[in-house]
């Protein structure tokens, strides 16, 4: 049985519409435009909502030295799991540094001197996820160190965002700039820019300057994995 030319047409008219329409809403939703607070909220709860987070990261250090450009290059592997667990490991240079955190205590081994222990608190979990969204992992790295110092009730409860606003588009990724104010810092401001996916607000890259410097950082996020398995050895301090 074939159809009518009269009939194929009274079918494909709706159906065409259809998918036309549907096109359109997809394109419309994949693009919708949300202001830059929402952007913000959007990038820092993807992190802090996922039972775990694994990043595979490099930094692009530059600064001036006796009036001679410096550059250095690290990279590193940072995993957040359940219950204010993490670990942190970088090759800065050549040379390892580790932070971990097995929810109860948090083991620095810094470059030139011994592993010391800390209470952890909340500050690896929770702190380290809205820290990375906020600042970065370099800042984030400086935090939990600091938790030995100033401690974990108030370590990272300073953070204030301003000047928030949607920043270039380059390669379909887009960017907020903003002004970060950490008080373990002393009070100190950074300069933001920080791009992302806009189709899964997945974390590209960062640009980060303090205003009172003329240090930059260049943070790269090459592979970032939710929710994956975190087995309890990549957390276990020994003593």
């Amino acid at each position: 049985m074939f159809l009518s030319f009269e009939s194929l047409v009274f079918f494909s008219i709706p159906a065409l519409i259809a998918v036309v329409v549907g096109v359109g809403f997809h394109r419309y939703a994949t693009n919708l435009e949300f202001g830059p607070e929402e952007t913000f909220r959007k990038l820092e709860e993807k992190l802090r909502n996922a039972s775990s987070v694994r990043v595979h990261f490099r930094w692009e250090w530059r600064s001036m030295d006796k009036g001679k450009p410096v550059e250095l290059h690290d990279t590193g592997t940072m995993l957040l799991g359940s219950g204010n667990r993490a670990h942190l490991s970088i090759d800065c240079e050549g040379k390892a540094l580790t932070i971990l955190s097995d929810g109860h205590y948090v083991r620095v081994g810094n470059l030139n001197y011994a592993p010391v222990t800390s209470d952890a608190s909340e500050i690896l979990g929770a702190g380290l996820r809205i820290r990375m969204a906020r600042a970065g992992i370099a800042s984030g790295l400086l935090l939990a160190v600091r938790v030995d110092m100033i401690g974990p009730a108030q370590a990272g409860k300073g953070d204030r965002v301003s000047d928030l606003a949607h920043g270039e588009e380059k390669n379909g990724a887009k960017s907020l700039t903003y002004r970060l104010i950490m008080d373990e810092f002393a009070g100190g401001a950074f300069r933001q820019q920080l791009w992302y996916d806009p189709r899964t607000y997945t974390l590209l890259r960062r640009f980060v300057k303090p205003e009172d410097s003329d240090e930059t950082v260049m943070e790269f996020y090459d592979e970032i994995t939710l929710n994956a398995p975190t087995p309890d050895d990549q957390f276990t301090i020994g003593r």
